[in-house]
């Protein structure tokens, strides 16, 4: 039996990048100005009319522009050449190679025959979990002979470059009725990965994109100063809501090294948000989300299905602690503000965490298997939920890692010798 270890992210750095910016090299650089300081005074003051709706007397960004995603996969891709000396590896000669490679197949070796009793003992006494989560061992083990018969050299410390957004679409999509293609490239030995969905262009979806955005109106205060230093007390929140204030992660699922970015909401302490490398267990983050109130069961059995799981994906993948969860009417006047932590998500949805982590290996493992047996860099993977719940493997022409990366990377790579 093998058992998947669960994701333990490392904070590396951090960055501010404009929305919708016509420059796609701007950023900012003084991020600290974006620390906002989680709170719930507004609502436990009684405060009424909380709107998160557009109102004529606000000019904060135009619905449509809070569709575009600031931290595309271009964006994070720059912000790695801004660091490349954290990220790219010291080429090893043959003899190294082979030697590491002989040691690490040793030590997994080791640590399988270790969790197998561990992880039979466990399942004992679950036996939801022992039909449902196992890993197929046999893949496992085939992986393991193609990755030493054909390893690629890696530039990057990492098996996996992409966005949050991407590994928690991954991460969910055992439970989530939906569809995306899903792009990939191998590059330099690490897998590169965009997610695609059709272009929703509802007026209602942008409205609720609007609305999780002007939420921090409602949850976020500055932090206090220093003695000594002028405190604001005001937040422009036109600037805020026209910016993302995002930080980059390097995580583990299993033998998967994965880098990503993610947008940060808010905090509750700013002692260590400029530390890096630092765990994100050590940085108290809240993700903040909007939902329509629950007027009848329908609206619960969906919370409980669908919205507590994808809650619980994106914030496990950066180790928020607490999710902010405020519910609107049909007018986007939020009455109600409840306070989620994860382990009340995995209480309170109609889904396994444990299933999720288990899929979402089992999805990594195909990917990797996919470009060594197919010989390929571009590849694309079709989840087609509704027909077959299957994830599809296609041969592409659709590069996502553009020229100017790649050209730089190994210039670096090769000045390091």
């Amino acid at each position: 039996m093998h058992r998947v270890d669960y994701l333990k992210p490392l904070k590396l750095g951090q960055f501010v990048v404009k929305n919708n910016t016509t420059d796609e090299n701007e950023t900012v650089e003084n991020v600290e100005d974006f620390y906002l300081k989680y709170t719930m005074e507004k609502f436990e003051e009684g405060e009424n009319n909380l709107n998160l709706g557009v109102t004529e007397d606000e000019k904060l960004i135009d619905e449509k522009a809070v569709l575009k995603r600031s931290t595309d996969l271009n964006t994070f891709l720059r912000q790695i050449l801004k660091r490349k000396e954290m990220y790219v590896t010291k080429p090893k000669s043959n003899k190294e190679e082979s030697a590491a490679a002989n040691q690490k197949e040793a030590q997994s070796t080791g640590r399988q025959d270790e969790t197998s009793a561990t992880t039979e003992k466990d399942e004992s006494t679950a036996e939801k979990d022992e039909a449902t989560s196992k890993i197929d061992s046999k893949l496992a083990g085939e992986m393991k002979n193609l990755e030493l018969k054909s390893r690629p050299r890696k530039l990057l410390y990492t098996d996996f470059v992409g966005l949050r957004s991407t590994f928690s679409s991954l991460l969910n999509c055992q439970y989530v009725k939906s569809d995306f293609v899903l792009y990939a490239e191998m590059f330099e030995g690490s897998i590169y990965l965009l997610m695609e969905r059709s272009t929703v262009d509802d007026s209602e979806v942008l409205k609720h994109a609007y609305a999780n955005r002007k939420l921090k109106q409602l949850c976020t205060k500055p932090f206090e100063k220093a003695e000594g230093e002028n405190a604001a007390e005001t937040i422009d929140f036109e600037k805020i809501a026209q910016h993302d204030l995002c930080f980059i992660f390097k995580s583990k699922v299993d033998r998967h090294r994965l880098l990503y970015s993610a947008t940060m909401n808010c905090f509750e302490d700013n002692s260590n948000l400029n530390e890096n490398p630092i765990p994100s267990s050590k940085i108290k983050s809240v993700e903040l989300k909007s939902c329509r109130k629950l007027m009848n069961a329908s609206h619960e059995n969906n919370f409980r299905s669908t919205k507590t799981l994808k809650y619980w994906s994106h914030s496990t993948l950066v180790n928020n602690d607490k999710v902010c969860v405020a519910f609107f009417d049909d007018d986007y006047v939020v009455d109600e503000a409840r306070e989620y932590r994860l382990s009340d998500l995995t209480k309170t949805g109609s889904w396994s965490s444990r299933i999720c982590f288990h899929q979402f290996e089992r999805i990594l493992w195909f990917i990797k298997k996919s470009f060594i047996e197919k010989k390929v860099d571009l590849l694309m993977f079709r989840h087609e939920f509704i027909s077959k719940n299957a994830i599809i493997c296609e041969e592409s022409n659709k590069s996502i890692v553009p020229d100017w990366y790649k050209e730089e990377l190994i210039a670096h790579a090769e000045q390091s010798k």
